[in-house]
């Protein structure tokens, strides 16, 4: 994914759309749900939460989330092997 399409999904994200990636080749469901985000690993189209992330407000939990490991890396610092495949 290119810088610019990285900003666009933290900013979709920060607006409380939901975003199907892919994270270093693992398919991903990001999902807000109450205040927070759940990520789910989606293996053979069935979707398995992996972690939850929640801070005090939407902008610093989606800051949470790009500061997270997802398969030993953070979004932030791998945004080079995130393919956005859907965001809602």
């Amino acid at each position: 994914m290119t810088k610019a399409e990285f900003n666009d999904l933290y900013d979709s994200l920060c607006y409380g759309h939901d975003a199907e990636l892919t994270v270093t080749g693992n398919r991903v469901f990001v999902e807000w749900n109450d205040g927070k985000i759940e990520i789910f690993h989606i293996v053979n189209n069935e979707g398995h939460m992996i972690f939850e992330v929640f801070a005090e407000n939407r902008l610093d939990t989606v800051k949470e989330l790009f500061n997270t490991c997802i398969f030993g890396k953070t979004l932030n610092d791998n945004y080079n092997e995130i393919e956005i495949l859907d965001i809602e």
